[in-house]
């Protein structure tokens, strides 16, 4: 890997060219704030935002700023949550005089940031200069953390102006992404060299920003922090013994009842995972799914006897499934399941974070589907330590062999374990980096 001992840079020139169509930009997004009121009210609505944090959209907070170095950690769901608290516990770790500010654009996320000493979670304002401004006039960060494409032309200009280092962590752009900054390439590529320095585990993408940017971006290969967003402390796990722990936390049964557990399961993946089970009940009447979907808040026509968490009714030995209706509660049923049906790759979403039931000593199912982040599961599918399930036939029998078969369930995820450690040693320097790039303010 490439980021070793690589610093900070800040001597980039925006064109002229550039900032007159920043300056259209700017003047449109004042333009847009009768519109971004509307659209703030419309997701109070929908529940995707509280009354007690929509104003942080606005750039206004009653959270007063700390005295001292403020480092800036931006994200954008849950899972770059995840991520963004990995930098942030290490760099309370190693600079005991410094907070942290993480900000996300979806409330999953915030739920998951909390209670850590100096680290302060907002809700992202909106890409207007006037909201913008104000978040910057009150917080005074010293550098910025970026994750992955979170690219808001206002946010990173507004940084670059008040010489914040902008570091782009996880790097990542899809093929379609890129093809729609085609229509303004040069601006794309200016906008991109604001950025001070960046990493990516994935030479496509490397290789895609390099191109996009003209070669001006400065781009490193690097371990994922996917890696990291599956440790809620820092104590990082060293050896396969952390495995048999985890594997003593097994229950092959839940509430009396044997089950699967399929996560992070998106709207469009409903009907075949609920047709699997419907096909699995045939030959285990008794069998239940644990299900929890990507995207708690979408209304899903669930059978009339399925349980929902949030309204903390018990399950009978008649309900079909149990739906986590909840964020927060994931990782609990990692740590006891044996396998898990992982969603985001049975219909061409990309795929999501298979670390996660991994460091927990679950084996994993997924489909085809993982596009997002391949150089992710490349080693685990190589290695036969993930499952392909490309149809719905394969995905049954999977099902089936676990249930059947435990220790078929054991093998996979110990296999998969040994893959993950692997990588903690490397991921764990690539920490310290970053942890030492926020002291080059």
């Amino acid at each position: 890997m490439e980021h070793h001992e690589k610093k900070v840079n800040l001597c980039v020139n925006p064109s002229l060219f550039f900032k007159s169509v920043l300056s259209i930009y700017r003047g449109l997004s004042v333009l847009a704030l009768p519109f971004l009121w509307l659209l703030a009210k419309k997701r109070l609505q929908i529940k995707k935002e509280t009354a007690c944090r929509i104003k942080q959209r606005f750039g206004i907070t009653n959270h007063q700023r700390p005295s001292g170095n403020v480092v800036w950690i931006h994200a954008a769901s849950l899972g770059e949550a995840r991520m963004a608290l990995s930098i942030a516990q290490k760099i309370l770790q190693d600079h005991k005089d410094f907070y942290v500010l993480v900000t996300t654009q979806t409330l999953g996320a915030c739920t998951y940031i909390q209670g850590v000493p100096r680290l302060i979670h907002q809700m992202a304002p909106f890409d207007s200069i006037v909201y913008v401004k104000r978040f910057f006039r009150h917080w005074h960060p010293s550098c910025a953390f970026i994750l992955e494409a979170e690219r808001w032309p206002n946010l990173l200009y507004e940084a670059f102006k008040r010489k914040i280092p902008l570091i782009g962590v996880n790097t990542h752009i899809s093929e379609k992404s890129l093809d729609r900054w085609t229509i303004c390439s040069r601006f794309f590529s200016e906008l991109l060299s604001l950025f001070s320095i960046c990493f990516t585990s994935s030479i496509q993408t490397q290789k895609r920003l390099l191109q996009a940017s003209f070669g001006k971006m400065s781009i490193y290969l690097a371990p994922s922090l996917k890696y990291a967003s599956s440790f809620d402390d820092m104590s990082i796990p060293e050896n396969l013994k952390n495995f048999s722990q985890a594997w003593h936390q097994k229950n092959i049964f839940f509430e009396g009842r044997s089950y699967w557990l399929a996560s992070c399961i998106h709207a469009c993946e409903m009907p075949l995972i609920l047709q699997v089970h419907e096909m699995l009940r045939k030959k285990s009447p008794n069998l239940l799914l644990i299900l929890i979907p990507r995207h708690p808040h979408q209304f899903i026509d669930f059978p009339n006897a399925s349980v929902y968490w949030s309204k903390q009714k018990k399950i009978s030995k008649d309900t079909p499934i149990y739906v986590i209706d909840i964020f927060g509660e994931t990782q609990r049923f990692y740590q006891h399941a044996l396998f898990c049906v992982l969603g985001g790759s049975f219909n061409p979403i990309g795929g999501h974070n298979l670390i996660e039931p991994i460091s927990k000593g679950c084996a994993v199912i997924h489909g085809p589907y993982v596009h997002n982040c391949p150089e992710l599961y490349a080693p685990f599918i190589k290695q036969c330590a993930s499952c392909v399930a490309r149809d719905i036939h394969s995905l049954t029998e999977h099902i089936q062999n676990f249930l059947i078969q435990p220790h078929c369930a054991k093998d996979q995820a110990k296999l998969a374990y040994a893959l993950y450690l692997e990588n903690l040693k490397e991921l764990n320097q690539y920490l310290i980096h970053l942890s030492y790039l926020a002291t080059c303010s």
